[in-house]
């Protein structure tokens, strides 16, 4: 199947680089989802309604991400945490392409985290889970000469809503006996779910009863929103937010939290 492919595709890129380490050769790969290139119309509507976003990727997907790393947007920090896309129900902490090697070249220490996924277990597990990631990070990342008190926090697409809901809403971070304020950093890439109620009023049939599905009911749906959680006065730590111009719902949902981060200050 195409997530057993992938997959392989993964691990053999892993295998490869440890085998051409000694070499100081580098291994990478780029194993996004379907891109869109002038397919047909039957096939590209075919593949867009297999898809959470409901819609194929484009070709400059992943620059905001690598954009990041490349910047001196993270000049003054020593650990940083990735946090993978997928629709909170695909994807793998393997899935970094070069992110790690931009982050290493530059000093930094570079970790990429798994967490379970839709539909064995249900979105509040799925953001305590990158709460624990943040945690042992925070316990071991001086083994590896990073500062467990600055850390960053990244995430695309799915990985996005998580990053900004750990970064804003304190109650995560606190469960694991930790102070928001060691997040010094975070940039959600492409999100589409920074307020989940907004989302499910602007999208088609098709996905409203998907993301009804994934974040369940009204009360739940603002619980698992990162803009309920803006205000002046708390602990939020600087936040880019990153989206790809010709993607509607992401530009939509970064232009509401970029203004509501703007309004508290």
């Amino acid at each position: 199947s195409y997530a057993v492919t992938k997959a392989a595709v993964a691990h053999l890129t892993k295998y490869l680089a440890t085998y051409w380490a000694p070499y100081n050769i580098r291994v990478n790969t780029l194993t996004p989802h379907g891109i869109f290139n002038s397919q047909d119309e039957q096939f590209t509507r075919r593949y867009a309604d297999r898809c959470p976003l409901g819609r194929m990727a484009t070709k400059d997907e992943v620059n905001g991400g690598l954009l990041v790393l490349c910047s001196d947007a993270s000049s003054d920090l020593t650990g940083a945490i990735w946090i993978h896309g997928g629709g909170w129900q695909a994807g793998d902490k393997s899935s970094v392409q070069i992110k790690p090697q931009f982050f290493v070249d530059k000093g930094f220490v570079f970790v990429s985290t798994n967490y379970r996924l839709l539909p064995d277990f249900d979105m509040g597990t799925i953001v305590r889970d990158i709460a624990k990631s943040i945690h042992w990070v925070h316990d071991h990342i001086a083994e590896h000469g990073g500062d467990p008190e600055r850390l960053f926090v990244m995430g695309h697409s799915a990985g996005a809503q998580l990053a900004a809901l750990i970064s804003i809403d304190e109650r995560y971070l606190k469960a694991e006996g930790l102070p928001l304020t060691i997040v010094k950093g975070c940039v959600p890439v492409d999100g589409d779910s920074y307020d989940v109620p907004l989302q499910i009023a602007t999208v088609g049939p098709r996905l409203k009863d998907v993301y009804g599905w994934k974040f369940g009911d009204p009360a739940s749906q603002r619980e698992l929103s990162s803009i309920t959680y803006v205000a002046a006065g708390r602990p939020i730590p600087p936040i880019a937010v990153l989206h790809v111009a010709e993607h509607p719902e992401t530009k939509l949902q970064s232009e509401t939290v970029v203004a509501a981060l703007k309004k508290a200050g």
